[in-house]
């Protein structure tokens, strides 16, 4: 029972990072350096590729996490990126900066909030539980290549059908 525990903490966790980071970078450059500008914690210099390397990371952590890649290392690797984020929008609210979130690129527009950092505290939480646990493995990687498949495959269709609430520019409906 707490090996499943581990393996629905990984997928479920794994997932919402996978989807934050495909969120991202299914939404333009200029729209994701936007929106790590109006945070105001970065210097001007490095928000295009912090505008890269944050999704990516959430992507990469994401993936780790669901095939269960390197036990500890993913679930360090997954509390890592939360932490990075979840600090960054403490800082801005801290700050009195409460811009559009940018939490899961276009898909989801929600004013940064402090209840965005509870919830990605929460997140990091149940990973330092199941890490502290010891349940670090398995994720999917030992599964049956059909059931990996299925977890991907859905993980995928969310990140691809994933509703497309946001507005472009001008106010226009989103196409892309």
């Amino acid at each position: 029972m707490l090996l499943l525990i581990g393996v629905v903490v990984r997928i479920l966790v794994g997932a919402l990072l996978v989807l934050a980071g495909a969120g991202k970078l299914r939404t333009v450059a200029a729209e994701r350096e936007r929106w790590l500008r109006a945070y105001g914690i970065l210097p001007s210099s490095i928000v295009p590729a912090a505008a890269v390397a944050v999704p990516s990371a959430e992507l990469l952590a994401g993936a780790a996490l669901i095939l269960g890649l390197g036990g500890q290392l993913s679930i360090g690797l997954g509390v890592a990126v939360l932490v990075l984020v979840t600090s960054g929008a403490a800082l801005a609210l801290a700050r009195g900066r409460r811009p559009d979130c940018g939490c899961f690129g276009r898909w989801a527009r929600t004013q940064l909030s402090w209840t965005v950092v509870a919830r990605n505290l929460a997140l990091i939480g149940l990973l330092a539980g199941i890490g502290a646990s010891g349940l670090t493995q398995p994720g999917i990687a030992p599964w049956p290549i059909a059931s990996q498949f299925a977890v991907a495959a859905a993980v995928a269709a969310a990140t691809v059908f994933m509703p497309r609430r946001a507005t472009a520019a001008g106010g226009q409906p989103s196409r892309g």
